[in-house]
């Protein structure tokens, strides 16, 4: 069984709104890590080695990504819980990866914390209140003709994303270090940052160097926990995604080719001619060209 939703909310994919009055007993499992906030009433949570763990209202909890979790919600229950958590860690007080550095640096007990309850800050409370009370409001306004073409169309998402990003942003601001970090644990024991912070780079950084500066990690640091998240080189893997984009930017769209040379980070056309030839086998042109007329099963072969 999956979580109810309000059908404005389920557009947006960011937020998701439980009442105890449509179901008591509920499954969940997500690739994404998500929060879930307790505004009314109480849950009795489960995964992993915990089991009923009692959350009651005004604490929030995480249910780490790709994890199977249990949901028992009492009389009068009400959550409210969002898949937006990345956002957190873009703000400047988390960016640099301190939350890890506190768990590691006081050895906190991670088999204490597989469900961490962190208390509700008082303005989180405040926005997560006024985000329920809005959403019939918003859904009507949904339902009306006028919204459905133009830029009103998009005033409901724009609303429930700006939302969850404050909400987010009130969290970092509030809440004590500590209590972050043994929130978000389960996500460090997996390597479950650094390699987000890989993966939404790929396309942006295109050396080793770009990586490392970014991880804020020493560089033989970084290519030791490099190898044990993805199980090659990152110069490799790097080589083998940058190639992969510049083939895909070449075939399946008509960008200029002296465009696709700049987004690929090289700074002079004739290095990414050169480039092309040497690890693609021919000249971007004639890479093109040659996959224009190829039906889509021979390009799949081609690549």
């Amino acid at each position: 069984m999956k979580l109810k939703t309000n059908e404005h909310i389920k557009r947006t994919g960011l937020v998701e709104i439980v009442d105890s009055s449509s179901d008591k007993f509920i499954t969940r499992e997500s690739p994404d890590a998500m929060l879930v906030f307790v505004i009314n009433g109480s849950v009795e949570a489960s995964y992993g080695f915990t089991q009923k763990r009692l959350v009651r209202k005004g604490y929030f909890f995480l249910i780490p990504p790709n994890t199977v979790c249990a949901l028992y919600l009492h009389d009068n229950t009400r959550l409210l819980a969002t898949t937006n958590t990345e956002k957190i860690f873009s703000c400047e007080r988390y960016r640099r990866g301190l939350l890890v550095k506190i768990y590691e640096q006081q050895n906190l007990a991670a088999e204490n914390y597989d469900l961490y309850t962190v208390k509700t800050p008082r303005y989180a409370t405040e926005l997560i209140g006024r985000m329920i009370r809005l959403s019939p409001i918003i859904e009507e306004k949904m339902r009306g003709s006028e919204y459905e073409d133009g830029f009103l169309s998009d005033f409901p998402q724009q609303y429930i994303e700006n939302a969850t990003n404050i909400l987010l942003l009130l969290l970092s601001v509030y809440c004590p270090d500590e209590e972050m970090a043994c929130l978000f644990q389960p996500i460090f024991k997996g390597n479950f940052l650094f390699k987000n912070l890989v993966l939404q780079n790929k396309n942006v950084f295109f050396s080793v160097d770009e990586f490392v500066a970014s991880s804020h990690l020493s560089h033989s640091t970084f290519s030791k926990r490099f190898y044990e998240v993805f199980g090659q080189s990152p110069h490799h893997w790097i080589m083998e995604q940058r190639k992969d984009m510049i083939f895909q930017k070449l075939t399946e769209t008509s960008a200029p080719m002296i465009e696709i040379a700049e987004n690929s980070g090289f700074s002079c056309y004739s290095n990414f001619c050169r480039f092309c030839k040497t690890y693609l086998g021919m000249p971007p042109a004639k890479i093109r060209k040659s996959q224009k007329n190829l039906p889509k099963s021979a390009k799949i072969n081609e690549k």
